[in-house]
């Protein structure tokens, strides 16, 4: 079982594709304990807002690790390293840091932890730019050796081009020997399926990823995209349906050989 937990509303940048209204709402822990041992996940994703503006996630991560969780935290990148790099210290965490134009402060950081031994996969959602943009942006961080393309979801505040399954693949071909030259392990996120694949093969093979997402109001929805399309429940409740999916009900392929599946799905490029 997945669990994603939104930690805190607090955040220290404004990224034009990010879906969560910033605020000083936090989890309260004694609710986090509660949830954990309800659910009792074996992965667990912290997210925010910046999970590292939350004052109790060293106490958190120990908690996870005392349970034999698999920790996964989604950062930007732009709290000191030295912060990051003490609350990471002797834990079991692997970090994701979004890196989607060039930013001084986030390399500073992402080179000093990596210097630090800290485990690092880059997130980097896949907006509308040109190839030689990505040969310059992966000569950047070429050092760190995993890196996620996102598709663009238009759930922000910008309006980001959203591809259409040919327009996605084409990109992540032209993407993938770049990567593979700078000796980086390349993913994406899959967003499309033929559309042969009967309901019960998407539902088997293609099912929600998130689990359930605990928000800083202590409710559980089941997906982080949904905090606006479902009320929140006090208790877990049923995985949800690919079919009832908000999200893919409202970006549904606009190409009849392809339909959309849960973004969060990965594959190896």
């Amino acid at each position: 079982m997945n669990l994603t937990i939104n930690l805190t509303r607090k955040c220290n940048k404004r990224c034009s594709y990010c879906y969560i209204k910033k605020s000083k709402q936090e989890i309260d822990f004694r609710r986090f304990k509660e949830i954990v041992s309800k659910v009792d996940p074996q992965i667990v994703t912290l997210t925010g807002g910046e999970p590292f503006l939350y004052s109790k996630i060293s106490k958190i991560i120990n908690l996870l690790n005392q349970r034999g969780c698999c920790v996964r935290i989604f950062s930007n990148g732009r709290v000191p390293a030295k912060q990051i790099s003490n609350v990471l210290h002797e834990k079991g965490a692997e970090l994701f840091i979004s890196y989607n134009e060039h930013d001084k402060k986030t390399l500073k950081n992402l080179r000093l932890l990596n210097n630090k031994g800290v485990s690092i996969c880059i997130n980097h959602v896949f907006k509308n730019s040109s190839i030689s943009y990505h040969e310059r942006l992966v000569s950047e961080i070429g050092f760190i050796k995993k890196i996620n393309f996102l598709y663009p979801l238009k759930i922000g505040v910008a309006n980001i081009k959203m591809f259409s399954p040919t327009e996605w693949y084409n990109k992540l071909e032209k993407i993938k020997p770049i990567i593979s030259n700078a000796g980086m392990n390349g993913f994406y996120e899959t967003s499309f399926i033929k559309a042969e694949h009967s309901v019960l093969e998407i539902e088997k093979v293609y099912p929600c990823k998130t689990g359930f997402f605990l928000d800083t109001n202590g409710l559980i929805y089941p997906c982080c995209f949904m905090t606006e399309h479902f009320k929140g429940r006090s208790v877990p409740s049923s995985i949800l349906s690919p079919f009832k999916c908000e999200i893919l009900k409202k970006y549904r392929s606009e190409d009849p050989n392809y339909k959309r599946i849960c973004p969060l799905i990965l594959s190896t490029l």
